[in-house]
């Protein structure tokens, strides 16, 4: 542990800058097999996986989540987000 904090301290910013696009994509995986899946309640979906996915078991469930169920054309209300908060009205 204390030589990748080394190599963190030690490392510049122009060697660590290509590397934040991996990682930023690597935490958003969950939501972008959600969106790819078109799946209802996308909005939704990337909420939870912006506000809690940092911890590994609700990045797990994320990617459960999104692999499984059924996948398919969506309505348009829900295809423009327009039902985020409706509750199924």
């Amino acid at each position: 542990m204390e030589k990748f904090l080394a190599a963190i301290e030690g490392a510049s910013l122009g060697r660590l800058l290509p590397v934040i696009p991996i990682l930023l994509a690597f935490y958003f995986l969950p939501s972008i097999i959600y969106l790819v899946r078109v799946r209802p309640h996308r909005a939704r979906f990337l909420l939870i996986n912006l506000l809690t996915g940092w911890t590994f078991a609700v990045w797990a469930g994320l990617i459960l989540w999104a692999l499984t169920g059924r996948s398919g054309k969506l309505d348009r209300q829900e295809s423009t987000g327009l039902r985020l908060f409706t509750h199924g009205r």
